[in-house]
């Protein structure tokens, strides 16, 4: 992963989704493990993957799973807590000049 953008723990990412009390079972292959969510929908639909990059997971994807499964807060915390990126890269300028 880009050492720019954040990332979160993968180990993080799985206690914290297992916590929200809305996943009912995980299925592990390789390094993607798939979060099966409460609900009479079809699997196809309550079915999350979540890949691991170097035990990172990417910090836009969880924060979205976060905000849904209402553990924002907490995620923002740990962010807080173990900043593991760097500055800048942020902005990118498509033409190309400063």
């Amino acid at each position: 992963m880009d050492e720019h953008f954040p990332t979160i723990d993968k180990s993080f990412a799985h206690a914290m989704l297992m916590e929200c009390g809305k996943i009912i079972d995980t299925i592990v292959i390789g390094q993607t493990t798939a979060y099966i969510v409460k609900g009479i929908q079809p699997i196809g639909k309550r079915t999350i993957l979540l890949r691991e990059t170097d035990g990172q997971v990417g910090f836009i994807y969880l924060s979205g799973l976060a905000a849904r499964f209402g553990c924002m807060g907490k995620m923002l915390v740990w962010l807080e807590e173990n900043r593991n990126w760097k500055d800048g890269a942020y902005f990118l300028n498509p033409t190309g000049t400063q």
